[in-house]
């Protein structure tokens, strides 16, 4: 366990872990005393992410019927407690207990809270741990892995994204790696399964994370002392440790829950990727503004981009890199004690990798992009930048092990170096911690009396679900629809005190033929919802409509009041809200209402124009209308042909000067909507000729989804105002998320925003690119 001889290096190596235990108790209590001592209704996020990932846990625990299958949002089909972000570790574990205690599940919250700390303690002794392996004294071992605890990129994350704040994660395993080297058994092939697989079920990050470290440390320490035993040892460290964990979650996750259109390649791979700017600087230490004001701007980056490795770390980094460029790769890169070197390089190695793969490479190179699309699931883990956590323990952990090395040297300067170094990290790990805020809010309907379940005149159990407006349905790859206002709060909250589940979503990867059913409920009266057939009654839906932010004279939601009956009104100044009776019917005679006004508009309006089969609210020729019917395709929506893109190319519908000059317009057309990819294909209309020209305009289709049919075609609408009554504009489609694939267009329509175009024939009535059976 601890490599100095004697029995008083024994006994120093436990006088050091208790001394850790002691300390990181005491730095646990005073940073983390808010949440230590949060009561059951106290949170530490109340909007979004963290909120969500309260309430997917409560809902869970009290009412999902199975511990694999959450049901509290995107009702009537919910989603697996994976992706769900349950914490299936924590939340099954206290579903399992709650029969015996039941009133268990009131305190969710601290349990949340309590999970992180407990990871959070154990960080620090694992740092400790791995530190006893490679020959650090327990007086320098002690502040050091306190110091790189708090130090650590992962403790922002605890303010909201609650599963991925356990920071034991890496150094358990680089830890237990270590023990397999020294003695790889069947135990610690398991110990090591059995953290990727808890680690996962907190957050499945975890998994592609401990993959990656597992596999390049094998991988590297093979080649290190390549051997026939060796590399039947780590392929069978490897099964266990990896494989095992993953067969099961392929299994549990793939034919347990037969959803088979998530997204292969979800969307911010480019964007997520760690920036060097993250891992060098920080915001937390003073010179950060210093420098941003008096050298050089900053890149302003978000909380994925950041993994801030520490000053001393990457000093260390820089000197190893330089040296072993140096040596043209023919040494190791660390060179420390030979009895470990085989382990630091090793890990070293490994994590350097994961490091790079955490930049984006090689993908990110030009030319190279078209790789991601054959890496199989590496693609879901869009968030790559998160992957330098592991490079961060390793490096520190090395950084501080060759600083305390270098004191065997009993030189001054290398007293300097290794004291001042390890005070240098203390004090900015102390910056780093306090940079995170966790101020406790307390919501006002958690509290006895305010409660939903308080609410006189509303029995929940009449209605199966709720619809959140304005509406929020996060996961899909069809963008558009992020949350807006406190409305999914309350309806989480509501769902997690009446058992009520929601029509809203935020979860990870939600099946695209799904949301688009969900799209329906909201989107302009066109089709009855195809969902309704996958509802199990007839009871009407409760919509929960925040007032603030879609005020219901002004919003695009405002037809589904026909028909809707308000039922409950909370007045209030920052949050007002309204509650609704919308029954099933409702949706049916808004269609009905719509079909019956566009015939009486065709049978009665004296006063439309007749051109060619349209007649229009003017008199003279000013849209643009192509049926595509001289196109072949697979698909089509109406008449008898359509376009077949390929969404590798830019693709032009139109280019020419726009039908009605400057006037405002509105460009609609027909996509083949359900797909994966197809809603991030970008529309482009760009305006050129001798006149000035209005700013390019670009839109992703799936933000600007104005009706659904039943049958996976979507209606794209989107308003433009040209510039120059001399100019044209071209009007182009473009995918830049996959480089294969076709996509489906039909019905290309340009009319002025006040004029409206009818048509009919034997069986339809047709209104602005929409069409109603007779």
């Amino acid at each position: 366990m601890y490599q100095y001889a004697g029995e008083n290096m024994k006994i120093g190596f436990y006088f050091g872990l208790a001394a850790v235990i002691v300390l990181m108790i005491v730095c646990i209590y005073i940073r983390f005393s808010a949440m230590l001592e949060a009561r059951p209704d106290q949170v530490l996020e109340a909007w979004s992410d963290g909120y969500k990932a309260y309430e997917t846990v409560l809902y869970h625990i009290r009412y999902d019927s199975t511990y694999s299958h959450y049901s509290g949002m995107n009702y009537p089909f919910g989603e697996h407690v994976v992706p769900a972000d349950c914490q299936p570790v924590l939340s099954n574990t206290v579903k399992l207990l709650k029969p015996l205690f039941p009133s268990i599940d009131d305190y969710t919250m601290p349990m949340v809270h309590y999970s992180m700390i407990l990871s959070f303690f154990l960080c620090g002794i694992f740092v400790y741990l791995i530190f006893s392996k490679w020959d650090v004294a327990p007086w320098y071992a002690v502040p050091a892995a306190v110091g790189i605890t708090f130090l650590n990129p992962q403790t922002e994350r605890m303010a909201g994204h609650f599963g991925l704040g356990h920071l034991a994660a890496v150094p358990m395993t680089l830890y237990l790696l270590l023990v397999w080297e020294e003695k790889p058994t069947l135990r610690t092939n398991l110990a090591l399964a059995a953290t990727v697989f808890v680690f996962s079920m907190l957050h499945f990050y975890f998994f592609a994370m401990l993959a990656f470290l597992i596999f390049f440390y094998l991988f590297f320490s093979y080649l290190l002392k390549p051997s026939r035993v060796k590399l039947i040892q780590s392929a069978t460290a490897f099964t266990i440790q990896v494989l095992l964990p993953f067969v099961f979650f392929y299994i549990w996750m793939n034919y347990l829950d037969p959803v088979n259109d998530r997204s292969v390649s979800p969307e911010g791979f480019f964007d997520y990727k760690a920036y060097w700017e993250g891992l060098l600087l920080s915001e937390a230490q003073p010179w950060y503004s210093w420098i941003d004001q008096h050298i050089s701007h900053i890149r302003r980056l978000n909380i994925e981009n950041k993994s801030y490795l520490g000053l001393v770390a990457v000093v260390y980094a820089l000197v190893v890199i330089a040296r072993w460029l140096g040596a043209y790769f023919r040494k190791p890169a660390i060179q420390l004690n030979a009895t470990y070197s085989h382990t630091t390089n090793a890990a070293f190695y490994a994590a350097f990798v994961i490091l790079l793969f955490s930049l984006g490479l090689p993908f990110i190179i030009r030319g190279l992009e078209p790789l991601l699309a054959y890496t199989g699931p590496i693609r879901q883990f869009r968030s790559v930048g998160r992957f330098a956590w592991v490079f961060y323990y390793v490096i520190n952990i090395l950084a501080f092990t060759a600083l305390f090395h270098l004191l065997k040297d009993k030189r001054t300067w290398t007293w300097i170096v290794g004291v001042c170094g390890l005070g240098f990290m203390l004090y900015e790990a102390r910056n780093q911690t306090l940079s995170t805020k966790f101020d406790l809010w307390t919501i006002k309907e958690c509290q006895p009396g305010h409660t939903f379940n308080d609410i006189t005149g509303l029995t929940y159990s009449d209605y199966q679900t709720t619809l959140p407006i304005p509406y929020c349905n996060i996961g899909s790859e069809i963008p558009g629809f992020n949350q807006q206002g406190q409305v999914l709060q309350k309806v989480l909250l509501l769902s997690t005190q009446t058992s009520l589940p929601t029509a809203g979503a935020m979860l990870t990867r939600t099946s695209l033929s799904q949301t688009l059913k969900q799209l329906q409920l909201i989107s302009e009266p066109y089709r009855i919802p195809a969902i309704f057939e996958d509802y199990p009654n007839d009871k009407p839906i409760l919509m929960v409509w925040d007032e603030r932010y879609a005020p219901p004279a002004a919003t695009r939601y405002r037809h589904l009041l026909d028909g809707a009956k308000l039922v409950y009104r909370k007045d209030d100044e920052l949050e007002p809200y309204g509650f609704y009776n919308l029954p099933l019917d409702s949706y049916h005679k808004r269609i009905e209402q719509r079909r019956d006004s566009i015939r009486n508009i065709l049978q009665n309006d004296t006063l439309l124009h007749a051109i060619g089969p349209f007649r229009t609210t003017a008199p003279d020729t000013n849209f643009w209308y192509d049926a595509m019917d001289t196109e072949t395709a697979d698909k089509h929506y109406l008449g008898s042909g359509g376009k077949k893109l390929d969404l590798a190319d830019k693709a032009f519908l139109f280019t020419g000067p726009m039908p009605s000059g400057v006037n405002r317009q509105v460009v609609s057309f027909w996509v083949y909507m359900n797909k994966d990819f197809i809603p991030r294909t970008e529309l482009e209309i760009v305006e050129y000729g001798p006149d000035p020209v209005a700013p390019r305009m670009v839109r992703k289709v799936g933000d600007i989804i104005a009706a659904i049919d039943n049958n996976g075609w979507a209606l794209v609408e989107l308003p433009y105002q040209p510039n120059g009554p001399r100019n044209g504009v071209s009007i182009s489609l473009k995918n830049y998320a996959t480089s294969s694939g076709v996509l489906y267009v039909d019905e290309l329509l340009i009319r002025p925003v006040d004029t409206n175009l009818y048509r009919e024939d034997a069986e339809h009535l047709w209104w602005n690119n929409r069409v109603f059976e007779k």
